[in-house]
C-alpha cells in the first residue's frame, strides 16, 4: 500500500542499459484495470479494457483515447498478447474466451474487437484463489501459452489463433511445484524457447513464498 500510494498516478520507464526508472509526464487516465500489450508495428503499447481502447507513446511518453465504449464482457485486469504471424492481438480471459484485435493504425478509432468462437479444451475460469493469469506468445509452438495453474496446479493451457483451438497439458515440475501465477508476471524467452513466469507456493504455516520457474511447452 505504501508503494501504490507513493508511485500511483504515473507512467514508469525502465532503462536496462543504465538499470534505471523514469516516470513520464502522461497521467493514466483511464478507468479500472485495463490489459496493455507493446505493438512492434507502430511502436506504441495497446491499452485495452472495459470502458475503450487507448495507446501510449513510450517515446513521446503521450497517452491517447481513440475509443470510448462500455464493454463489460472484457472484464477487468486481464491480458492481451501479440501474434507476429498476423500482427493481431488476442484478448484472452481465464475461460477461455478470446478476443480478436484488429487494429487500424492508420486511424485508431476504426479498429476492432470481435469475440471469436474457439474449441478444445478450454481453461476452466479463475477458481477461488487462483489469482492472476499470464500468456504469452511461444514463437516456437506458434501458440498463446499461459494459464498456469488454473483449476489445478500443474495445469497449462495453448491457444491456436489459427484453428483458434485450446489444448490443455500437465505441466511436469522439478521441485517444488507452483500452486498459482502470481501478478500477471508470465513472458516468453525466444532464445531459450521457455516461458518463464512467477508463481506462488504455499508454507506449512499457511503463508506463500515466490518463486521463478521455466516452462517450456512440449509433447
Amino acid at each position: 500500500a505504501f508503494l501504490y500510494q507513493n508511485y500511483k498516478g504515473g507512467i514508469w520507464h525502465y532503462n536496462p542499459v543504465t538499470a534505471s526508472w523514469s516516470v513520464g509526464p502522461a497521467i493514466p487516465f483511464w478507468p479500472g484495470y485495463p490489459a496493455a500489450e507493446y505493438d512492434p508495428i507502430s511502436g506504441k503499447i495497446v491499452i485495452l479494457g472495459k470502458d475503450g481502447l487507448y495507446t501510449y507513446d513510450p517515446v513521446s511518453r503521450v497517452a491517447t483515447q481513440h475509443q470510448n465504449t462500455v464493454r463489460p464482457d472484457l472484464s477487468y485486469a486481464q491480458n492481451m498478447v501479440y501474434c507476429p504471424n498476423d500482427q493481431k492481438h488476442y484478448y484472452v480471459l481465464p475461460d477461455g474466451r478470446v478476443f480478436e484485435i484488429a487494429l487500424d493504425r492508420m486511424n485508431w478509432s476504426s479498429s476492432t474487437v470481435i469475440e471469436i468462437p474457439v474449441t478444445g479444451s478450454l481453461p476452466p475460469g479463475p477458481l477461488t484463489g487462483t489469482g492472476e493469469t499470464g500468456w504469452s506468445w511461444d514463437t516456437h509452438a506458434n501458440r498463446i501459452v499461459g494459464g498456469f495453474g488454473l483449476g489445478r496446479f500443474t495445469n497449462v493451457y495453448g491457444f491456436d489463433p489459427v484453428s483458434r483451438v485450446w489444448q490443455q497439458r500437465s505441466m511436469l515440475s522439478v521441485g517444488r511445484t507452483p500452486e498459482k501465477l502470481a501478478w500477471h508476471c508470465c513472458d516468453y524467452s525466444i532464445r531459450d524457447n521457455v516461458h518463464i513466469f512467477v508463481g506462488k507456493t504455499p508454507t506449512w504455516i499457511g503463508n506463500s513464498t515466490y518463486g521463478t520457474w521455466a516452462y517450456r511447452w512440449g509433447s
